[in-house]
C-alpha cells in the first residue's frame, strides 16, 4: 500500500544531472546518452532525506552488497529494490527512490569495481555504468563521485 508519494524539485541537483547528461554525450560523439527510470530502496527516512537535498553518494549510503562494484545501484525492477528498503521502525514504512539515471554504456559489474571498465578499442574512456548483465541489465551501478548521473524524482513510503 503507497502512503505518500514526494515529487523532488531540487534545482541543483537537475543542473547537476543535465550537466552529467551532456558529458555522457560527449563521450559518446555528442549522441544523447541512454536514460532510464529506475529504483533505488532507502534504508531510512534519514538517508531519503539527505539524498533528496544532497544528490545520491555512494561513500555515504552504499552499504549493502556490492556484488557489481563500488557505486550508487539502481534497479529496473522494483522488487529487487525493495528488498534494500526495510521498513522504518518508528512507521513501519519502507522507502524508495525513482531516479532518471543517465546509463550510458554498459559493462559488466564485479565486486572489486572502482569504476567501469575502459570502453572496447579505447585506452582512455571508460563506460558510463557496470551492470548485472550486458544483455539484459536490471541492476546499474553508477560509479562517478556525487553520482551526478543520478536525478532523484520521487520519495514513495508504502
Amino acid at each position: 500500500q503507497v502512503h505518500e508519494v514526494y515529487r523532488l524539485r531540487n534545482m541543483s541537483l537537475h543542473a547537476r544531472y543535465s550537466g552529467s547528461v551532456k558529458a555522457v554525450a560527449a563521450r559518446h560523439g555528442g549522441v544523447e546518452p541512454l536514460q532510464r527510470l529506475l529504483f533505488h530502496g532507502c534504508a531510512h527516512p534519514e538517508p531519503c532525506r539527505t539524498i533528496a537535498a544532497q544528490g545520491f553518494d555512494h561513500r555515504l549510503h552504499a552499504t549493502h552488497g556490492r556484488v557489481y562494484g563500488d557505486g550508487v545501484y539502481q534497479a529496473r525492477d522494483v522488487g529487487y529494490s525493495h528488498n534494500y528498503a526495510p521498513a522504518d521502525s518508528g512507521s513501519g514504512w519502507h522507502h524508495m527512490f525513482l531516479s532518471a539515471v543517465a546509463v550510458g554504456s554498459s559493462c559488466t559489474g564485479r565486486k572489486s569495481m572502482k569504476r567501469p571498465d575502459l570502453r572496447e578499442g579505447s585506452t582512455t574512456v571508460h563506460h558510463d555504468t557496470a551492470v548485472d548483465d550486458v544483455d539484459d541489465p536490471s541492476i546499474f551501478v553508477v560509479f562517478e563521485s556525487g553520482a551526478t548521473q543520478v536525478l532523484p524524482l520521487y520519495v514513495v513510503a508504502y
